[in-house]
């Protein structure tokens, strides 16, 4: 099921009946525990210059909080648009 099919089916309110649903359930079950247990990667990048370690602690400062870091991709966003 897409993302936008399952945003309409929780919205309508709904549902639709599986013939198979057992083996629905494990299928979900799988790709559940696939995404719960996927190693998550980190890039770790050495800065060049005081400049950019500064630059680089200015923008996590400004994504440490959830106005800061709105306000931040909202405007990245308006110059992808220019």
């Amino acid at each position: 099921m897409e993302e936008k099919e399952l945003i309409d089916y929780v919205e309508t309110g709904q549902p639709e009946s599986v013939p198979n649903v057992a083996e629905e359930i494990s299928r979900y079950q799988s790709i559940a525990h696939t995404q719960i247990t996927k190693k998550k990667a980190i890039s770790i990048r050495l800065l060049d210059t005081y400049k950019e370690c500064a630059s680089m602690k200015e923008t996590m400062y400004l994504l440490s909080s959830k106005n800061n870091s709105d306000r931040l991709l909202d405007s990245i966003e308006e110059i992808k648009k220019v």
